[in-house]
């Protein structure tokens, strides 16, 4: 480093410093993957970084380095640790906000362990219907064989980190059946009920019947007659006349902890252990959110799972009341296609 100066010149006093060697350089290092095969990710992913004076180059096999004047990015590395926020898109690949901590003394590129993307989830679809005459199975339920994966009937309200807690519990019809006043829409946080008489805060309601069942718990109520806030939005759209049942949750059963984060919108959950139940309780503090287990066919025979991802495969099985459930089926799910489509055909 040379010695730092000062001249006028114009009106204006310039800091110069003679003999200043800059070279510009690979400052971090790392490469994206696949979170479900672990393989290069083969998407043009874009990637920026927060701190000033850097830039991001791609090498072959999504390789990448962030570049800048190691004397300019990093003056003072040598004592002090730099954190730089990376933010990553790549088309069919949740985006990704990564925090890179390049602590002091490292020796430059300084290699930051791979980057996992998540593909974008997809859809599961399809119908149950009678080995003999292709008839359609009303109310046949559709799981996973594998208690550690678990599918959700309406997907997860929040976002949640790994390892918290999935606790099994049960739900108990309580009170009248009551119906929605108005139809609502997805994405909406309050509901019009023809009844409200005995309902209270954190109290839990079913909304809708089997394929499309919702657990919600109540914020507030009012001011509007009939009037219920829940604390999360609903996932689905509901009709006028919408069946409404207050339930009582019982538990905490089993408890087993995620075994991978979770994002909002999720279908299914991955888990560290497996847990025997219909219906589980994801404790999360002030995101803590109820949900039934398994897709449950309309009175047309199709069923639905939405926002499947962070899996290579499921092991599925159909079964209904009066045929023999169906063998275990393996679907690799193609993150390709944003509805994967899986039949069954029961026998009696």
């Amino acid at each position: 480093m040379g010695v730092r100066y000062q001249t006028p010149a114009q009106g204006f006093v310039y800091t110069v410093v003679d003999d200043l060697e800059l070279t510009y350089l690979a400052l971090i290092t790392s490469a994206l993957v696949d979170e479900v095969w672990g393989t290069p990710l083969d998407a043009e992913a874009t990637i920026t970084s927060d701190l000033l004076g850097t830039g991001v180059n791609f090498a072959d096999g999504a390789l990448f380095a962030v570049t800048g004047y190691a004397e300019l990015v990093f003056p003072k590395l040598a004592t002090k640790p730099y954190t730089v926020n990376l933010h990553i898109v790549a088309p069919g690949y949740r985006t990704a906000d990564v925090k890179v901590v390049v602590p002091a003394g490292s020796t430059l590129p300084f290699a930051y362990p791979t980057i996992a993307m998540r593909p974008l989830p997809v859809r599961l679809q399809g119908r149950v219907v009678k080995q003999s005459d292709r008839s359609a199975i009303d109310g046949a339920k559709i799981s996973s064989t594998d208690p550690t994966v678990l599918l959700l009937r309406s997907p997860l309200y929040f976002d949640h980190a790994k390892l918290t807690t999935i606790n099994a519990f049960s739900f108990l019809a309580a009170g009248p059946l009551r119906k929605l006043a108005a139809p609502v829409l997805n994405g909406s946080s309050t509901i019009f009920l023809n009844n409200v008489a005995a309902l209270g805060v954190t109290q839990t309601l079913q909304i809708g019947a089997d394929p499309l069942a919702e657990l919600a718990v109540i914020s507030t109520l009012g001011p509007g007659a009939g009037q219920v806030n829940l604390k999360t939005s609903l996932n689905s759209s509901f009709p006028h006349l919408t069946p409404v049942q207050q339930m009582t949750p019982t538990g905490p059963g089993p408890s087993v902890k995620l075994a991978r984060s979770s994002n909002a919108g999720d279908g299914l959950v991955v888990l560290n252990a497996g847990l025997p139940t219909d219906a589980i309780q994801v404790l999360d503090g002030a995101q803590t959110e109820f949900h039934l287990l398994n897709a449950i066919s309309d009175s047309s025979g199709y069923y639905h799972v939405n926002g499947l991802a962070g899996v290579k495969s499921l092991k599925l099985q159909a079964s209904a009341s009066g045929f023999t459930t169906s063998p275990p089926t393996q679907w690799f799910l193609d993150y390709n296609n944003p509805v994967n489509v899986v039949d069954f055909r029961l026998k009696p």
